[in-house]
């Protein structure tokens, strides 16, 4: 699994008058935790049409799956 870089790591945060909405967020990866899902709902396929709801889906993690007490999708 890639680990990606936070959003501080890319450098710009710290230039003077950097603001969120200053920032071009067209792409950026992140990790998006999805809760309250039924238990048969916690699998790669749902993790996929759930993360292609909110765009382009890079990883599905897996391992968390895995374990028998998955309490959420991590996307």
């Amino acid at each position: 699994m890639e680990v990606w870089p936070r959003p501080k790591d890319y450098g710009r945060w710290s230039e003077k008058g950097m603001t969120a909405f200053s920032v071009d967020f067209e792409i950026i990866p992140m990790w998006v935790q999805v809760w309250g899902l039924p238990f048969d709902l916690i699998n790669e396929d749902a993790g996929k049409d759930i993360g292609e709801s909110i765009g382009r889906v890079l990883e599905v993690d897996c391992k968390a799956i895995a374990s028998d007490q998955a309490r959420f999708l991590r996307i």
